[in-house]
């Protein structure tokens, strides 16, 4: 006969037995109507807890990121651009310029091609070198100095030599872009040509100031003499004659490579003239600049399409759309307390985060209405140190207003006010002013 398990002599109990003497006495003291009376406390609390959380939209918002959908819709505007800005010979180019089939629906690809407007390609052209192309166009030199100059230079030149001043403009009328250019063509100081005209309004003044060149440098070209000895062009922008003397932007890169061209078979020099500094040629440029985006006549050319900068602006306008319509969708199911600061919402780091960790949480909290009435350590150590600083001490509101019901940064009634507190600017004017060793003190632990 087998004895019975045994623990150092001592018998083991029989486990069976043992869960259901257990079961017995928990179900001779917890009723189900104790279980029943104890859920809901349970439930109740987590909710409480649930009910403290910060929406998400304002957390995205505070922190200056985008939300999930607005990401993927910057990624495919920008994805837009991209296509626009592609080499004609690439494998995405094909596909998109394929006709489509009459029973296909519309490819995700030519969905996300169709939300900026076309615009001239850019191609892959070879690096242009050109005599003082590494070489500063401002010469070191103040407008003023740049201007005194140019005069002198210019003021002593002969027939025989031939200046063509551009210049362009971008303005609004009535609420429509309008971006021109103008040219004046001199024969030694005597006016021989003038010209001007309009350009797509999808664009921007540089390439307004690129074509207007070009322009000019053809209607020289026109007037030219065997006899001539050079042909001088007077740009008033610094990065319009970086891109004449080496390599061309991709944005009016066409009239940039036919300036290439041109520049370096008739061996055109190119010189600095600052704008708005009565040198003759330019104020005569600018007027006609004037004159030309005012008529709106636009060139049978490319200069009638759109451009690479003009459509990168549209692009940027789509993406900030996107932004605003969630902002707008989330903005009116946050609480009335966060609603009443008035906020807007841009995918940039606010200004607010360069404040010491303690105060943006006091800032924070504030706004969406969850500090306790009690004085934190952020706030004694920011009345310690406007004791000793006028300056902060006019600037902070728990010194200047010390009350009972003082809660940290706010008091209590300006926490219930209906409009944005007017004290937000003071609080990244105190941020700025706190010495270094306070913001060291102020950081949490890690």
């Amino acid at each position: 006969m087998q004895d019975a398990p045994s623990n150092g002599g001592r018998r083991l109990p029989n486990r069976a037995r043992v869960v259901r003497d257990r079961r017995e006495e928990a179900a001779s003291v917890l009723q189900p109507s104790d279980v029943v009376r104890h859920v809901p406390k349970w439930l109740q609390g987590k909710t409480e807890r649930r009910a403290h959380c910060a929406p998400t939209a304002s957390v995205l918002r505070d922190a200056g990121l985008p939300s999930g959908g607005t990401a993927l819709e910057h990624a495919r505007i920008r994805f837009a651009l991209r296509l626009r800005t592609l080499d004609a010979a690439h494998p995405l180019v094909r596909r998109l310029e394929a006709p489509p089939l009459p029973w296909q629906r519309a490819t995700k690809l030519r969905c996300v091609d169709a939300l900026v407007p076309r615009a001239p390609r850019p191609i892959l052209a070879q690096s242009h070198f050109s005599p003082g192309c590494r070489t500063d166009p401002t010469e070191g030199r103040t407008k003023e100095a740049a201007a005194e100059h140019f005069n002198a230079w210019w003021s002593q030149l002969g027939r025989d030599t031939i200046t063509v001043f551009s210049d362009a403009t971008e303005q609004y009328k009535d609420g429509a872009k309008l971006v021109g250019y103008g040219y004046a063509v001199y024969r030694g100081q005597t006016l021989a040509r003038t010209g001007s005209g309009a350009i797509n309004s999808i664009s921007h003044v540089f390439d307004a100031e690129a074509i207007g060149a070009l322009k000019g440098l053809q209607c020289a070209l026109d007037i030219l003499q065997p006899t001539d000895e050079r042909i001088w062009m007077c740009i008033d922008s610094t990065s319009v004659i970086w891109c004449m003397r080496a390599n061309a932007s991709n944005t009016s890169q066409w009239a940039f490579l036919e300036c290439h061209t041109l520049i370096d078979r008739y061996k055109v020099g190119i010189k600095w003239s600052p704008g708005h500094m009565g040198i003759e040629g330019n104020e005569a440029a600018d007027e006609l600049a004037n004159t030309g985006a005012n008529e709106g006549r636009t060139d049978d050319d490319r200069s009638a399409e759109p451009t690479i900068s003009g459509i990168g602006t549209t692009a940027k306008a789509l993406a900030d759309i996107a932004t605003s319509d969630w902002w707008s969708q989330c903005h009116p199911g946050l609480s009335a307390s966060y609603r009443r600061w008035k906020l807007g919402y841009s995918v940039t780091k606010p200004p607010e985060l360069r404040l010491p960790r303690r105060v943006l949480h006091r800032l924070l909290a504030t706004r969406r209405a969850e500090i306790p009435k009690r004085t934190t350590g952020a706030s004694r150590a920011l009345r310690k140190l406007s004791r000793g600083n006028p300056v902060l001490r006019h600037q902070c509101p728990c010194t200047a207003n010390a009350r009972s019901d003082n809660s940290g940064w706010f008091p209590y009634e300006l926490r219930l006010a209906k409009t944005k507190p007017p004290l937000f600017n003071r609080y990244l004017a105190i941020g700025r002013a706190l010495p270094k060793q306070h913001i060291q003190s102020t950081k949490a632990p890690p």
